[in-house]
C-alpha cells in the first residue's frame, strides 16, 4: 500500500484601500485581509518524480498540468500563462530551499479558489503564500523573486486583521488595525468587470522616474486616517483628495469622474485603477445603490462586513 503524507494551507485574498501605486515608493498603506482566499492541499507520495497541479475555481477545475522535479518544466498544460508562473514560482521556491521537493516522490497539488479568479483579489499572492508555507521559505523573499509588487498582499494573506504596510529600503513595517468605522454599512466593493493586469500598471508606474514624495507624504497621512476615521463625512473627503493625487501621478481621471459621474457617494479605485473592484461611500439605503448600479450592468456588490475577512473586535 502506497504511503502518503498530506499537507494543507490556506491563504486569503486582499483589498488595497488606500496607498495604490505609491505604495510602491514607501508610502503607507491601507489593506484589509477578505472572507476569500485559497487552500492547498500537498500529497506526497513514491512515484515517478513529478508534480501533478491542479486548480479549481468555485468548485470547477480550471488548471491542470504535470511539471518534472528537475526543472519543473510544465507539460499537458491547459494554460501557458499559469503554466509558465506555477513553474517560476517551484524554481524559486527551490532556489531558496533546494531540497523541500524530493526527486524520488511524486507530488499531486490540489489549489481551491473560493471566488471568481478574475475578480482581482489575490489568486497570485495567496498561492505565492500557500507555496511559501509547504517549501518553507519566507514568503516575502519568494514574492519578491516572482513579482515586482510591495508584498502588502503576502501580508494580507498571513493576517486576521486589516493593516496598515509600509516597505521602503528593504525595510517592512506590518501593524494591525481595528478598521471597523461605525458607518460600515455605507462601505460597498463594487466589481467592475474590466480585469486589469497589474504587472503591467507596475511595470508603468515603476518606469516613470518622478519625485512622489510630497505625494507619498500625504497618502501615508490619509492612509492612517482612513484607518482611525470616525466621521463619514471625513471618509469622503479623505477618499476624494485621495483620489485626487493619484489622479495626478498617474495622468488619469478619477474613476467617479468617468463612470458615475451623477453618483450620491464617493467612489474610489483600488489596485489598478479602472479594473476589478471599486469602493464606494453610499449614503443612501443599499436598494437604491443595487438599483443604480444594475442600470451600470453592475451587479456583484458587497458590503464591508460580507468582504473582508471577520475577526473579533
Amino acid at each position: 500500500m502506497t504511503r502518503v503524507e498530506q499537507q494543507s494551507f490556506y491563504s486569503r485574498g486582499k483589498l488595497l484601500i488606500s496607498g495604490e501605486y505609491l505604495v510602491l515608493c514607501g508610502a503607507l498603506a491601507l489593506a484589509v485581509p477578505v472572507r476569500f482566499g485559497q487552500k492547498m492541499i500537498v500529497k506526497k507520495m513514491q512515484g515517478s518524480g513529478i508534480v501533478t497541479w491542479e486548480t479549481f475555481v468555485n468548485g470547477e477545475k480550471w488548471f491542470y498540468s504535470d511539471f518534472d522535479l528537475v526543472a519543473f518544466n510544465p507539460s499537458d498544460y491547459t494554460d501557458t500563462e499559469s503554466a509558465a508562473f506555477i513553474s517560476r514560482l517551484l524554481q524559486s521556491a527551490t532556489k531558496l530551499n533546494p531540497g523541500f521537493c524530493d526527486g524520488g516522490f511524486t507530488y499531486h497539488i490540489t489549489s481551491y479558489i473560493d471566488y471568481d479568479i478574475y475578480w482581482g483579489l489575490g489568486s497570485s499572492s495567496s498561492l505565492i503564500s500557500n507555496v511559501a508555507w509547504w517549501a518553507g521559505v519566507d514568503a516575502y523573499e519568494l514574492h519578491a523573486m516572482v513579482s515586482k509588487g510591495s508584498g502588502y498582499d503576502i501580508a494580507c494573506a498571513r493576517s486576521d486583521k486589516p493593516l496598515l504596510y509600509r516597505q521602503d529600503q528593504g525595510k517592512r513595517m506590518v501593524r494591525a488595525v481595528d478598521f471597523h468605522p461605525h458607518f460600515h454599512d455605507k462601505i460597498y466593493f463594487v466589481y467592475l468587470g474590466q480585469k486589469k493586469d497589474t504587472q503591467k500598471d507596475v511595470d508603468k508606474f515603476l518606469k516613470n522616474k518622478q519625485d512622489y514624495s510630497k505625494h507619498i507624504k500625504r497618502v501615508s497621512e490619509i492612509s492612517l486616517q482612513l484607518s482611525e476615521c470616525a466621521s463619514y463625512e471625513q471618509f469622503s473627503g479623505l477618499i476624494r483628495e485621495h483620489e485626487h493625487i493619484m489622479a495626478t501621478v498617474l495622468g488619469d481621471i478619477p474613476i467617479k469622474q468617468k463612470l458615475f459621474n451623477d453618483f450620491r457617494g464617493e467612489v474610489k479605485s483600488l489596485g489598478a485603477w479602472g479594473g476589478d473592484f471599486a469602493m464606494v461611500l453610499w449614503p443612501d439605503q443599499k436598494k437604491d445603490l443595487l438599483s443604480y448600479l444594475s442600470e451600470k450592468n453592475i451587479n456583484v456588490v458587497f458590503g464591508l462586513n460580507e468582504m473582508r475577512y471577520e475577526y473579533e473586535f
